[in-house]
């Protein structure tokens, strides 16, 4: 037969490789018994942590995307400079991709430190500015980040919780 292959999720929710396999293992039990003890113990599902912006599409964005590539897109979806893929090294022996040397990609044996660092520092600020910037009037993500006091506001909160 066949190796075993590596199935990775790249969800952006936390334990995104185990909530997968109890997914696949539920289903496989289903069909059969001999092939959900298979995937149980041959098949890694490695958890994978992606940190990436996509920030809402100006007018400005949709003229550079068609002068610059040729394509008409009403929305194309545009994302920040800053990117960061977190895997954990957890393969089938002797297939993990090689892609430690593009960039933001880190292998390493326990996603859940950086999921716990994003958790703290990234979700958590968002949704304290949310709560800020409504009452404050403001609709959208980036025209409250433009105001001195909320900006005021999220470097004091990231100062305060950036040591946890």
């Amino acid at each position: 037969g066949l190796p075993p292959l590596t199935i990775m999720s790249c969800d952006n929710l936390p334990t995104n490789g185990a909530t997968t396999k109890k997914a696949v293992l539920a289903f496989a039990s289903a069909v059969s018994s001999e092939l959900a003890g298979y995937i149980a113990s041959s098949v890694p599902f490695p958890n994978s942590m992606v940190d990436r912006i996509t920030p809402v599409t100006t007018p400005q964005n949709i003229t550079e995307i068609e002068s610059r590539h040729g394509i008409k897109d009403a929305w194309p979806v545009i994302c920040e400079p800053f990117l960061q893929w977190v895997i954990e090294d957890n393969f089938v022996d002797g297939c993990r991709p090689d892609w430690s040397s593009l960039p933001g990609v880190e292998f390493t044996k326990d996603v859940e430190h950086y999921e716990n660092m994003k958790l703290s520092l990234l979700n958590s600020t968002h949704s304290s500015m949310s709560y800020l910037s409504i009452l404050a009037g403001f609709d959208l993500v980036h025209e409250a980040v433009q105001d001195p006091g909320i900006e005021a506001f999220l470097r004091s909160y990231m100062s305060e919780i950036t040591p946890t």
